[in-house]
């Protein structure tokens, strides 16, 4: 996952303004929804009771006023999320061309690049729906949280505080039965990569199992694969329901005793109808924001099984190459090379031997030498000498050992 990882953190890095931005006005609409919204929905209610038509029209108009302030600092919010993904997608896929451009090397000797495409399409994918979720449910939900929080607790400390540690205790549960969520899913993510390997090994050899007779033995094995995977997909959504159904049945256990308490509260006449109404719309938020974050513990094992799946392709990317590799200024007029003979660390057979050129370093200098579909390419801002049979370089007098890229 060091990939993503990476790749997540330049972009919030790049995009620190809009993220900070998207970050204060998801708050912002939290707190408008509890102590604004919340607040002026239950006046409005025990205003009513009263039948005080002055004091109603006013508590309307005030909550026209906050619904006006809310839809506009709710369309900044949208304004900065939408900045943010419209160019997640293809700022993702630049990274990765970036990444293995910069990084290529003896160990990509082997490798066909067009391969890259399908992976570099699945994380870019990945990293799009995670950062996506990120901004469209995990921050608000969180900055809901920390509101909703500190507003229980501004009212009543102990009920705040006794809310807040039955949720991070919600939280711990979650952290425990993790290991075994991604264990489930990354056995399905196996065993439908193997049926998506067979299926495609089926369509490319299609006319020699036909020619050979051996479709029936090919449909039968393709046939134990799929059982294999619907029985690792049944077990892993099954375990996710089982799991979804405990969590949803703790967090009605709170709203049921949070409920109870409030209601002892207003009885006993310690606070009052509006503030009791205030709390039930609060509560009802926070059922339906709980309910969105437990479907998305799914989503979000989904994603990074998928991603680990397709990072085998990048393991030979080297994400430091922009600190091993500086520009150095030449103190020498050119570049000797003198019957140099090279090979992969893969290969047995030479790529080029006895190799002799001249580079001058006032000017940029490109020569191919070509030798069984492999290319070297010598130029002066980077040069790297390996596995030399006859070692004869100098760089304009000075022998390679003593230079220092």
């Amino acid at each position: 996952m060091n990939l993503i990882i990476r790749i997540i953190l330049k972009f919030f890095g790049e995009e620190k303004i809009d993220t900070l931005m998207l970050l204060v006005t998801s708050i912002l609409v939290s707190l408008i929804q509890t102590s604004g919204i919340s607040s002026i929905t239950a006046n409005i209610i025990n205003t009513v009771k009263e039948r005080d038509q002055s004091k109603i029209y006013n508590l309307l108009r005030y909550f026209v006023f906050v619904s006006i302030v809310y839809l506009i600092i709710f369309y900044l919010y949208r304004y900065y999320q939408n900045n943010i993904l419209t160019k997640l997608l293809q700022w993702i896929r630049n990274e990765l061309a970036y990444l293995l451009v910069k990084s290529n090397n003896e160990d990509f000797t082997d490798k066909n690049f067009f391969k890259f495409n399908a992976p570099i399409n699945r994380i870019s994918s990945v990293c799009f729906m995670f950062i996506s979720d990120l901004f469209t449910f995990i921050i608000p939900n969180f900055a809901f949280f920390i509101v909703i929080c500190s507003y229980f607790m501004y009212y009543d400390l102990w009920m705040g505080l006794a809310f807040l540690t039955v949720n991070l205790l919600i939280c711990i549960y979650v952290y425990l039965i993790l290991p075994t969520i991604i264990e489930k899913n990354d056995h399905y993510e196996k065993q439908f990569s193997e049926n998506e390997a067979y299926f495609l090994e089926m369509l490319n050899n299609m006319d020699k199992i036909v020619y050979r007779g051996q479709s029936d033995y090919e449909l039968a094995e393709y046939k134990k694969l799929i059982d294999k995977t619907i029985s690792s997909s049944y077990d892993f959504y099954s375990y996710m329901n089982n799991q979804g159904t405990i969590l949803n049945v703790y967090v009605y256990s709170i709203i049921f005793a949070f409920l109870y308490y409030t209601t002892g509260q207003v009885l006993k006449k310690k606070i009052n109808v509006v503030l009791y109404i205030t709390f039930i719309t609060i509560i009802i938020l926070y059922r339906d924001r709980m309910a969105t974050i437990i479907q998305q513990i799914t989503e979000f094992v989904e994603f990074s099984g998928r991603a680990n799946g397709v990072l085998a392709n990048f393991k030979d990317v080297n994400y430091d190459f922009e600190t091993i590799y500086k520009p150095v200024k030449l103190t020498f007029d050119k570049i000797t090379f003198e019957n140099v003979s090279f090979k992969y660390k893969t290969k047995e057979t030479y790529a080029f031997q006895n190799f002799n050129l001249e580079l001058l370093t006032n000017k940029k200098n490109r020569s191919g030498y070509a030798d069984d579909k492999e290319v070297l390419y010598a130029e002066c801002d980077f040069v790297e000498f390996l596995n030399s049979a006859d070692p004869h370089e100098y760089l304009s007098g000075f022998n390679k050992f003593n230079f220092d890229q």
